[in-house]
């Protein structure tokens, strides 16, 4: 058995060898995820899931690295100031000095689209077993049709229209043409409503390391949120907000511990002992600090919030993103990487009621049930736009350098001009969009054209 293992876990890593290519520049793999030795026992098969896990966790922009949502996002918006005195990548994004070459775009779509093409073979794989028992093969199943609607949804909130892909055949995703962001919508929609089916409320893991039900819903909340479907937003919010069993309100001091009653997703910080790839980026003792957290930021907490407190810490004078505490190896792992939690699904409940405008007693309930966890003073508004306006401003205090929450929200509220032009130099009206990386357009043509400003 562990050499069939050992098997599996080596035909995915030649799977996935192409991190740093396209998957359009793949040809035939010689190795596929849906050889049959990995789908005939339950062993191997969740080896292979757990690798495609890892692999969202080091190179998605789910994961925490340098490449993620939490760190791109965090500096392409007004969350952290980029303080570098280097010309690089990082320091162009947060000047807007970007082009269709520079070359954290490549990497950001290569490296997702690669993860993308191992979950279409384990999906594949699945589909193709006969051997796996039913409920199994339906846990995940759904588990990689989620992780695949999840990495879309973030590829089309910084590309726009893009591929959406769900088959290995090297001869049609060699010449894909991306899909409008309506219809991206629907399609990783229909992934979700098919998982949510088929998942349990119970986890794979002990410690929500695995896709369950309640993840699914929380995506989809989000999803409906996104495309303004208040009803939707908030009947899934709400079965999660209910889900008492499985998720209660942390306290803030505990919110980021792999035990957090908060937490609905999390991924396991890789070796025994690990904590996260945040920690190892934003918490530098000693100057220079790379991430600071921006002044408009900091300008934003009212000086009860205790928030301000305990999520960030001071070093030479300024205030770096303190979330995640644990850093590097602590013997036993004390932190992971969350995903999704709790309190986005109040604040996506408060934002629908408040735009339902029929419900504003219930949006401001809710509002309060997130800000009064951290700060004493508690909002009392009447008016349908000012409550609009402080569920934005709670959203941001809440989820800052996180999951890239506060980039998503500027764009989809329409914002981003009116704020970013403000806080930010060089903004531009083009930045909305990543440009589709010209490798990538170099490759595969059908990609044009290219977003506007590029």
């Amino acid at each position: 058995m562990k050499h069939l293992i050992n098997i599996a876990i080596s035909i995915i890593i030649l799977a996935l060898l192409s991190n740093c290519q396209d998957y359009t520049e793949i040809d035939l793999p010689k190795n596929q995820l849906t050889r049959p030795v990995v789908f005939e026992d339950q062993q191997t098969a969740t080896s292979a899931l757990n690798f495609i896990y890892s692999q969202i966790r080091e190179y998605s922009l789910m994961g925490g690295n340098s490449l993620s949502a939490t760190q791109i996002c965090s500096i392409y918006a007004d969350d952290l100031t980029y303080n570098s005195s280097s010309v690089n990548d990082y320091s162009n994004l947060f000047n807007y000095n970007i082009t269709a070459n520079t070359n954290i775009f490549y990497s950001i779509w290569s490296r997702n689209y690669s993860i993308l093409y191992s979950i279409n073979s384990f999906i594949e794989g699945i589909e193709k077993s006969s051997k796996l028992e039913e409920n199994y093969k339906n846990q995940v199943y759904a588990e990689a049709l989620t992780l695949r609607a999840f990495l879309h949804f973030n590829l089309t909130n910084l590309f726009g229209d893009i591929p959406y892909i769900t088959t290995t055949d090297y001869t049609l995703n060699n010449k894909v043409s991306r899909t409008n962001q309506e219809q991206i919508y629907r399609l990783l929609t229909q992934d979700l409503l098919q998982a949510e089916q088929l998942l349990f409320e119970t986890y794979p893991t002990q410690l929500k390391t695995r896709i369950n039900k309640s993840s699914a819903q929380a995506l989809l909340a989000r999803v409906y949120l996104f495309q303004q479907n208040w009803t939707e937003a908030i009947s899934w919010a709400t079965k999660i907000i209910n889900a008492n069993s499985l998720y209660q309100l942390e306290t803030i001091d505990k919110l980021f511990l792999k035990e957090s009653t908060s937490t609905i997703w999390q991924l396991q910080s890789g070796n025994t002992g690990n904590n996260t790839l945040e920690a190892m980026s934003f918490i530098l003792e000693t100057p220079p600090v790379t991430y600071l957290i921006s002044e408009n930021l900091i300008n934003s907490f009212s000086s009860s919030d205790q928030r301000l407190k305990l999520w960030t810490k001071d070093i030479s004078n300024f205030k770096i993103p303190y979330k995640y505490r644990a850093k590097g190896n602590t013997t036993t792992s004390k932190e992971y990487t969350i995903v999704l939690r709790l309190e986005e699904l109040y604040l996506i409940r408060a934002e629908a009621y408040a735009k339902s405008n029929q419900t504003l007693d219930l949006a401001l309930q809710d509002l309060n049930t997130i800000h009064l966890k951290s700060d004493t003073q508690k909002i009392t508004l009447t008016n349908q736009t000012d409550i609009q306006e402080a569920i934005f401003k709670e959203k941001q205090l809440e989820f800052f350098s996180e999951q890239g929450h506060r980039w998503f929200d500027l764009i989809r509220t329409n914002q981003v001009d009116a704020i970013l032009s403000k806080n930010k130099q060089n903004w531009k009206t083009n930045n909305k969009l990543f440009p589709i990386p010209l490798k990538e357009i170099s490759i595969n043509p059908n990609l044009l054209p290219q977003n506007e400003g590029y």
